[in-house]
């Protein structure tokens, strides 16, 4: 296992710098074919128990920033694609941001959420309902759905998996703007989290009194498709074939030894 260290401010490149935040060097070796880790964008959003990533400490909500000393934030999906399944060993440098998001994850039993969304974002909380009663907020983040990352889901899977058998597991990401005193930040007085995550909020099981009530009407959800790939960069283990999406868990496998491109 490779220790993290502190990257260099010399050799970094200047998009969104900040002296702030805490950056780190890993090596992936020739004998670590798979990462462990699965991001959006360039944010890690889940890691593999047992995993490299999960061995070498790496966290939720750092970020990928650069690989073989080459900016990670400015490629191309395609680009972060071969970076990520090129040959070993791999170089690679993480942010941690100074104040970090928050991810948390809740089983639902119920047939409605109680929720709308537009693209992955809440945007209306229900009263009474699952989600306002298991603590989902307007602004949190839908992340993954099933183990499933939801930016990777086309809308008619997304529906389907909405209103498939149950439970279905959610993961949402809080933005730290959103549960961070944005004074409080600015003035750098709030506290420097590096890995300490909110609590879960807490599940709340629905008690049925037996009264009868009046059949409400379908609950619609907004939906809106997800941005272009190239704003919505997900990598996966493998290529996904001609008309499928990218999903399963990122396992970042470098190629063998003599599959060479010609």
């Amino acid at each position: 296992m490779t220790s993290p260290q502190k990257a260099s401010n010399a050799d970094r490149h200047d998009e969104e710098f900040d002296p702030a935040n805490f950056y780190y060097e890993l090596t992936a070796g020739k004998d670590v074919t798979k990462l462990g880790m699965r991001y959006v964008k360039t944010e890690i959003v889940s890691i593999a128990p047992g995993g490299w990533a999960e061995k070498n400490k790496i966290e939720i909500d750092d970020e990928i920033w650069e690989i073989n000393g080459k900016s990670f934030v400015t490629m191309t999906q395609s680009q972060r694609l071969d970076a990520l399944t090129g040959p070993r060993p791999l170089n690679l440098k993480f942010k941690r941001p100074k104040i970090k998001d928050s991810y948390y994850e809740i089983e639902c039993h119920d047939v409605r959420l109680g929720m709308r969304y537009v693209r992955n974002t809440i945007t209306e909380v229900k009263d009474g309902g699952w989600a306002l009663k298991n603590g989902v907020k307007v602004g949190d983040q839908l992340i993954q759905l099933n183990d499933r990352l939801f930016e990777s889901l086309t809308e008619d899977q997304v529906l389907k998996m909405l209103a498939g058998p149950r439970p279905l597991k959610l993961q949402f990401k809080r933005p730290a703007s959103e549960h961070l005193d944005k004074v409080a930040i600015k003035e750098g007085e709030a506290m420097t989290n590096h890995g300490a995550a909110l609590e879960k909020p807490t599940e709340t099981k629905n008690e049925s009194d037996g009264a009868a009530k009046k059949e409400e009407p379908e609950e619609k959800v907004e939906y809106q498709a997800p941005a272009p790939a190239e704003d919505n960069v997900i990598v996966e283990e493998e290529r996904a074939p001609a008309g499928g999406g990218l999903m399963g868990f990122l396992c970042c496998q470098a190629p063998a030894k003599n599959n060479k491109k010609k």
